[in-house]
Parts: C-alpha cells; sequence; structure tokens
C-alpha cells in the first residue's frame, strides 16, 4: 500500500503502466505505419512517435490525478496546440517550437478540413508540409485513450479497440496501395495478442486460477498458428480479395 501510495504522489510509472505503455505506442505505430505510401518522407513516423508518447503521459497523469475522461479531453486539447508547433510546424513556430499565431490558427484549420485536403491531394504528400498535422493529432488522441481505457478497464480486450479504430482510419486516409501488409497485418494480430495475453494474466495472478506458464504458452502459441493457418487458407476465397 505504500508502493501505491508513493507512485500515486510521485507519478512514477509502475511495471504494468510502462507495459502497457509500451503496446499502445507500439501498436499505434503499426497503425500509422499505413502512411507510408501517403507521405513522401518517414518524417512522419517520427511526428507519430511523438504524438503517441505525449499522449500516453498525459493520460498517466490523468490517471494518476484521478481525472474524470473530459479532464483528459481537455489536457490533449491543451498539448496539441502546445506541442503542435514544435511536432508538426516548426517552419511557422517561434525558434522552431513556440506556437504563435499562425501556428495555432493552422492547427484549428487542419483539424477540421484538413481530412479533406489530404483527401483530394495527389499523393505523395509533403513528408516535411502542413500534413504532417495529422498524424500527430490522430496519434496523440489515440495514444491518449487507449491509454487512460487500459489502465482503468477490467477488461483485458476492450482497449484494443482503439488501435484498431486508428488502423482503419489510416487505411481509409491512405493510398489504394498497401503500405505494408505484413506488418499492419500479420505485426498488429500478434502485438494484440500478445498484449491481450499479458493483460488477462495479470488479472488470473491476482485470483490465482491461471495455468503454468508452459501450458499458457502453448495453448497460445497453437491458438495463434491455427488462426494464421485459418487466415492463409480462407482469406484468399473471401469477397473482394482482388
Amino acid at each position: 500500500n505504500r508502493t501505491k501510495a508513493r507512485l500515486a504522489v510521485t507519478g512514477r510509472p509502475s511495471s504494468t503502466d510502462l507495459v502497457d505503455a509500451g503496446f499502445v505506442i507500439l501498436l499505434g505505430m503499426i497503425a500509422l505505419w499505413g502512411f507510408r505510401t501517403t507521405f513522401d518522407s518517414p518524417r512522419f513516423l517520427a511526428v507519430s512517435a511523438v504524438g503517441l508518447i505525449l499522449g500516453v503521459a498525459v493520460a498517466h497523469i490523468a490517471n494518476v490525478l484521478r481525472q474524470h475522461w473530459l479532464v483528459l479531453a481537455l489536457m490533449v486539447v491543451v498539448t496539441f496546440f502546445l506541442f503542435g508547433g514544435a511536432v508538426a510546424l516548426s517552419s511557422d513556430a517561434i525558434a522552431g517550437f513556440v506556437p504563435n499565431g499562425t501556428v495555432l490558427s493552422r492547427l484549428a484549420r487542419l483539424t477540421v478540413s484538413g481530412w479533406k485536403d489530404l483527401l483530394t491531394t495527389l499523393p505523395p504528400v509533403d513528408g516535411a508540409g502542413q500534413f504532417l498535422v495529422l498524424p500527430y493529432l490522430l496519434a496523440l488522441a489515440c495514444g491518449a485513450a487507449t491509454f487512460l481505457w487500459a489502465r482503468r478497464a477490467g477488461s483485458p480486450s476492450w482497449p484494443l479497440l482503439l488501435p484498431v479504430a486508428l488502423l482503419a482510419i489510416v487505411i481509409l486516409l491512405g493510398t489504394i496501395e498497401p503500405a505494408g501488409l505484413l506488418i499492419q497485418g500479420l505485426g498488429f494480430a500478434m502485438v494484440a495478442f500478445l498484449w491481450v495475453v499479458l493483460r488477462r494474466r495479470r488479472r488470473l495472478r491476482v485470483v490465482g486460477t491461471g495455468a503454468g506458464d508452459r501450458s499458457q504458452i502453448l495453448i497460445g502459441a497453437v491458438l495463434v498458428a491455427a488462426a494464421l493457418g485459418l487466415g492463409a487458407v480462407a482469406g484468399g476465397h473471401l469477397p473482394g480479395t482482388d
């Protein structure tokens, strides 16, 4: 109890906080990899990583302070405008990182109309231009919401819905050419399965009803292998595979 109280006061993340944060960032990066064919440079990956880290950090602060999710939403908005110039619009910011009126107005405008502009611009778009605001916003929002849900939810799998939604949004906003079938398909699925398994094991360990480590690893490996095999065999025969 003393350890938990100390963590709550200092805000230092626990080991479970760090594990969940790592999986949230990794799943978000895999999902945002879908913009590889949209931008002409990999800078969007760095912007996405910063957005995910900021989102997780803001959510951790809200969780430590036991704030309502509406407070987290306000914190995300403030973070978006406070760091937007340094992360995505450094060419317009003062000294490359201090937001000014131009940066704030462009951030607000791109939040509303940037999606339509991205879809109607012939790809690849400028990898150092204004459209970097969009992956930054998606990463920030997904990182904050997913981490807070993961730390407060009793279910081990429900928080996974947000990274899946992010993956779908990136695919819809991206180009017709797939950015990475293995990375976004197989990679995302394996990381998601592993995260759910680890979160489930935490609850089993507390209740004391979990099986041994070797049997759980064996069962998990068999299930993943069966799922991949079924996908490989049946996937090519589903509607729309062309």
